[in-house]
């Protein structure tokens, strides 16, 4: 086995085997098995949901049907053994991978005529229910479109799919998991999250029920990564949660959505849907608003973040920290953005939360719903020339936590004017400098140690952390 570390501005250089790798290694696994191993600074992955990926680890996962009876034979396998009245949930459906066209309620209805049943879009930001769920929420079929949402219908009759806004209404009626599950999944997704070769997490969206669980095992010294966390804020919230400091788990600012997907058509434009005439999305607050939280939270020493998707709402969140100055606010995926916006982001010192999996996943589908507007997406090479700082993620459980999805779609980008270095990945990756990561290096198998940056996704790049933790690479 050769090993090679990775230098900035040289690439893989190797090295002799005087580290000590062998004791590095899993006993078992496909490390072992690499022709060839990279040495990595520590990898930090900045947008994921860690109690979200706890609770698909144990719900049924529908990532990858492809197609409705894919979806709903898994939906029955995996939901088998509850009680009869139990909820059944789910996440992971994309009508992208079945032709596009959103699944129905009365398919979920023929297997489950009374229990409720409550699937995510793999995005989050649209739901796929049945009868008996629209029932419990006492959702009827004259029930009128929320403000930044919307019940589909389908010959004037509830479809069973709800966008944004219109998800809530039937999520506040499925049951909260206990103190002791959430423990359970926070644990269980930390741990997978170590595996896939990370040295710590940012969670983007925790519930106060989450924080209360983090700075628990934080303070049982039982968190196997540290976790820097922001907390969900919804429009019309008053009151802002205190940053807070432990040992391993940080509670560092905020989190807002500003829209909606691409994917369901969500993302709020400012011109409509190439494949949909008469529809822009939903912004999901009001300016002023938006502005007058993002003022609080930096006074509070809060960071704010926002997701923002389309370029409405990307210009959106742009005016609102102008009203105050605001700077240091992170936008999250900015996945359709302006020439002027590009250049207003880093004239207000703004960040940018990247996450080039997306692309991957996305690109078969997205010139459909924007048209010409592709040659202004997904602009991590023109964001970063402009002087905007990235912070990369999966959003995991939407995407795989394995970073070697994000080098594989941002340093193998067929357009090279928004491709982006190994060493501009790795800075990307590099953990919050108020954060001490878990381990001092990641090691990376591999066929050839260029192959950091192929386009090919056969090419598996297999992760992992030593098992020593702080022991130094």
């Amino acid at each position: 086995m050769d090993l090679f570390r990775w230098v900035p501005g040289k690439g893989p250089v190797q090295v002799a085997p005087k580290l000590g790798v062998a004791s590095l290694l899993p006993s078992d696994g496909p490390l072992r098995e690499a022709p060839c191993l990279l040495v990595l600074p520590p990898l930090w992955d900045h947008h994921g949901h860690v109690a979200w990926l706890g609770a698909l680890l144990e719900q049924a996962d529908l990532r990858g049907c492809s197609s409705v009876d894919e979806a709903l034979n898994r939906l029955v396998r995996e939901a088998a053994g509850p009680s009869p009245g139990a909820w059944v949930e789910g996440f992971g459906w994309d009508q992208n991978l079945w032709g596009g066209v959103y699944p129905g309620r009365a398919s979920l209805d023929r297997l489950f005529p009374s229990r409720p049943v409550y699937l995510r879009r793999v995005d989050g930001h649209a739901a796929w229910v049945n009868s008996a769920a629209l029932a419990a929420a006492g959702i009827g079929e004259d029930a009128p479109d929320p403000p930044g949402g919307a019940f589909l219908r389908d010959g004037g009759r509830l479809s069973g799919i709800l966008l944004d806004t219109a998800m809530e209404r039937v999520a506040a009626h499925v049951p909260d998991p206990s103190f002791e599950d959430l423990r359970r999944r926070v644990l269980n997704a930390l741990n997978h999250l170590l595996g896939a070769g990370l040295a710590g997490v940012t969670d983007m969206g925790l519930e106060p029920a989450h924080v209360d669980v983090l700075a628990s095992l934080d303070r049982e010294g039982a968190l196997p990564l540290p976790v820097e966390g922001f907390a969900w804020v919804r429009p019309g919230q008053r009151d802002l949660p205190a940053p807070a400091t432990g040992s391993r788990f940080h509670l560092r600012g905020i989190k807002l959505f500003a829209d909606g997907a691409l994917g369901s058509r969500g993302a709020a434009l400012r011109e409509p849907y190439s494949d949909a005439t008469g529809t822009e999305g939903f912004l999901l607050w009001e300016t002023e608003e938006m502005a007058r939280v993002l003022k609080e939270a930096r006074a509070a020493g809060l960071v704010p973040a926002v997701h923002a998707i389309g370029d409405r709402a990307v210009g959106q969140v742009l005016d609102a920290a102008a009203m105050w100055g605001t700077a240091g606010v992170r936008i999250e995926h900015a996945q359709l953005v302006s020439d002027g916006d590009v250049r207003r982001m880093a004239a207000l010192g703004l960040a940018a939360g990247i996450q080039p999996c997306h692309y991957l996943s996305d690109r078969s589908w997205a010139g459909k719903r924007l048209g010409g507007r592709m040659s202004r997406a997904y602009r991590w090479g023109s964001l970063l020339r402009a002087g905007v700082p990235l912070r990369m993620g999966t959003d995991f459980p939407i995407e795989p936590p394995d970073p070697a999805r994000n080098f594989l779609a941002a340093a193998g980008r067929e357009d090279p004017s928004e491709r982006l270095s190994v060493e501009d990945v790795l800075r990307a990756y590099a953990p919050p400098h108020q954060m001490d990561p878990a381990f001092a290096c990641t090691l990376l198998g591999c066929e050839a140690p260029e192959a950091l940056g192929r386009t090919s996704e056969s090419q598996r790049l297999v992760f992992a952390p030593p098992p020593t933790g702080d022991r130094p690479c």
